[in-house]
């Protein structure tokens, strides 16, 4: 009998522990590596369009939030929609990464970073492509948003994503939304507007393109107060 209760009393103690561990696994963050977390074999399914920045897995590198090291990752791709990276762990395996364990990742020349001020519904944990990296940025906040609609006469609902690109301009800690205009940018750089107009002009930018944006705040840059005012280290 005692022998009985004995082992009665060891199994329940190997019941609790093992609880607790699988408690904690569930509740653990990766936030001191660049591990990451598995995925669902099956995101999307009967989704229309994609959710990716580019569907097609590509080399990248990833800055791991608590060492500042960057890590490779020879095929990975940019899920738009859920602000993560999906990163083939094996042939068979994929694995993800948020911003709980990465803060900047590239894509070859294309930079993607968080922790900007909140705007609109953007806050410090979404991703934004930086086209322009000086004392005033250029940031590109790329979503795909998730449209969902019912089929008249029908309970099926029809699920697809569609792309959104917005465009915004980090000037003293402020965050403003700005469109690909001549107007939109002169009036966010209204101290200078004069000098960007006659540059515009000169150099026959239409704004037609994420370059053309680029071009036009590299000099601002050049003849904005601040950096005429700045003095050498």
């Amino acid at each position: 009998m005692a022998n009985r209760r004995v082992i009665h009393i060891l199994s329940i103690s190997i019941s609790m522990f093992s609880s607790l561990i699988t408690v904690k696994a569930q509740n653990a963050k990766f936030v001191n590596s660049a591990d990451g977390r598995p995925l669902q074999a099956i995101r999307y399914a009967e989704v229309e369009g994609s959710p990716y920045w580019s569907d097609i897995f590509s080399k990248l590198e990833v800055k791991v939030r608590q060492t500042n090291k960057w890590v490779t990752y020879q095929r990975a791709r940019f899920d738009c929609h859920k602000d993560e990276i999906e990163y083939e762990h094996s042939p068979d395996k994929l694995m993800y990464l948020g911003y709980e364990q990465i803060s900047e990742f590239s894509f070859g020349q294309s930079i993607f970073r968080c922790d900007f001020p909140k705007v609109n519904e953007w806050s410090g944990r979404h991703f934004y492509e930086v086209l322009h990296d000086g004392q005033t940025k250029l940031l590109k906040r790329i979503n795909s948003r998730l449209m969902t609609e019912a089929i008249f006469g029908n309970v099926v609902k029809s699920s697809k994503f569609e792309r959104e690109e917005q465009y915004f301009i980090l000037k003293q800690a402020k965050m403003i939304r700005i469109k690909r205009k001549k107007s939109s940018i002169l009036e966010v750089f209204s101290e200078q507007q004069d000098e960007l107009a006659g540059f515009v002009k000169l150099n026959n930018i239409h704004f037609s393109s994420d370059d053309d944006l680029k071009k036009v705040v590299e000099f601002y840059e050049t003849i904005s107060p601040s950096k005429q005012t700045s003095h050498p280290n």
